[in-house]
């Protein structure tokens, strides 16, 4: 059997700042052509990885090995929608065909899984907040005081001989006792506690630390290792570098990405507001359409990142772009 074709290595090519709001620009125009069918293939992925989270454990090793095989489907979709052939189910099996792909990109799930795997040990091993100063004390004067027994009145001494008082003697009421204090109420479902830290502050910024570089990796990993056929290490260190010589545009990408996302989250919480649609299923069926239309528009920018990026020789469109590029190791 002849093993495929290779490959020639992909140079990195290095972007200002402004191509990060170029790439979203070229994401929106693709996904205006067919929104509907980006929406709806592209939802597929998170929404196979979630299923597999119903089965314990298992479920959760299994998603995060097929992670980055889905991640590399929702941008195969989009490239489908871009050259105008069908997109389906069968995009997120294209790269799946080749086995030394599917070895690779498994390789990369390993990675992953084994990252997640240490954060959730760190998390898990987190000590518990300390109470805040004065906690115990609030929550003393806070409880409802138990009600005292009402004392028996006092009467005025009696002379000797009288010591039965008459039968028809009226007897003091007793006095009113003052009602309990209210307990404190109880804080909304979901609420989040300010008064304590989750995680203490150094574990914070040393998973920061971490996540930061794994995502720098892992970025473009599964498109190297799928479409240009590197190995897992190569394609890791290839991915960071990109990130690396990127930043700004990257940065730029991202904080518009977001920008958009609230600016979206703020006019659909408007019309939550305007149809008095606040209880119910209603603001999930609202906001869930929502989500698939922002991931699909995140992956359509995605997708035109990587076609600036990563130059095979093949690309000619490029947003603002630096004439210097990493040779191909």
């Amino acid at each position: 059997m002849s093993s495929p074709a290779a490959v020639p290595a992909p140079r990195i090519r290095r972007h200002r700042a402004g191509a990060g709001l170029g790439w979203v620009q070229q994401g929106l125009r693709l996904f205006a052509r067919h929104p509907l069918v980006l929406a709806v293939m592209v939802g597929l992925g998170p929404l196979l990885l979630l299923t597999l989270k119903i089965v314990p454990v298992l479920g959760d090793l299994v998603s995060f090995l097929l992670t980055p095989a889905v991640a590399l489907g929702m941008l195969t979709v989009c490239r489908s929608v871009r050259e105008g052939t069908p997109a389906g189910i069968s995009s997120y099996g294209v790269a799946l065909q080749d086995p030394d792909a599917r070895l690779r990109l498994l390789q990369l799930g390993v990675y992953y899984a084994v990252v997640a795997g240490l954060v959730g040990l760190a998390l898990s091993l987190a000590p518990a907040p300390a109470p805040a100063p004065g906690a115990d004390r609030a929550a003393s004067t806070n409880r409802a005081p138990v009600p005292a027994e009402p004392a028996t009145p006092l009467t005025p001494s009696a002379p000797a001989e009288a010591s039965a008082p008459a039968a028809d003697s009226a007897v003091a009421p007793p006095a009113p006792v003052p009602p309990p204090l209210a307990p404190p109420a109880a804080p909304l479902p979901g609420a989040p506690d300010f008064g304590a830290s989750p995680i203490p502050l150094p574990l914070f910024l040393a998973l920061v630390a971490v996540l930061i570089p794994f995502l720098m990796t892992i970025w473009f990993a599964p498109v190297l290792c799928g479409w240009y056929r590197m190995p897992a290490a190569k394609a890791l260190f290839f991915s960071f570098f990109a990130c690396w010589r990127n930043r700004a545009a990257m940065l730029v990408y991202l904080v518009t990405l977001l920008g958009l996302w609230v600016l979206a989250v703020l006019l659909v919480a408007s019309l939550i507001d305007i149809l008095n649609a606040k209880e119910g299923l209603a603001p999930y069926l609202m906001v869930a359409p929502l989500l698939f239309l922002f991931l699909a528009i995140a992956q359509a920018a995605n997708l035109a990142m990587v076609r600036d990026i990563v130059d095979d020789g093949t690309e000619t469109e490029a947003a603002v772009v630096d004439t210097t590029v990493l040779p191909p190791s």
